[in-house]
């Protein structure tokens, strides 16, 4: 983060009653990040972030603190955000690989399994789909 994005949160105080909302973004952006990598890859045993996903995790972390102290979020933090949730949704969709966990999880991936469907043959008078 930026010296005047860190000054900005440094400076937010929340409400009475509530917590920091830094620790709650860590853990929302942790779960939204493995819930991606869940999709189509096995997890790390340990239930850690991919090292290659540690970087788009701290950007969505980054700007959604931003926004939650009512701080200005500039056109990079914007961008950087934009990209990270671009980069997961690749990753959920199997588009973009991540590195194979050190201790593997016993859950199993919750892709959907292959299927062919075969198309429709339809034969009538005029009519002659599917040859």
């Amino acid at each position: 983060m930026s010296n005047s994005e860190t000054s900005a949160y440094q400076t937010f105080r929340p409400a009475p009653g509530q917590a920091d909302p830094l620790a709650t973004l860590i853990g929302h952006v942790t779960a939204e990040v493995l819930s991606s990598v869940r999709l189509r890859h096995t997890l790390d045993n340990g239930g850690g972030i991919p090292q290659s996903l540690v970087g788009r995790a701290c950007s969505l972390v980054a700007y959604r603190l931003l926004l939650r102290c009512n701080a200005p979020v500039s056109e990079n933090r914007q961008r950087d955000y934009d990209e990270a949730v671009a980069h997961l949704a690749l990753v959920a969709a199997g588009k973009i690989g991540v590195e194979a966990p050190v201790t593997p999880a016993a859950e199993a991936t919750s892709a959907p399994a292959p299927a062919i469907r075969r198309p429709r043959l339809q034969f009538g008078p005029g009519q002659e789909n599917g040859l």
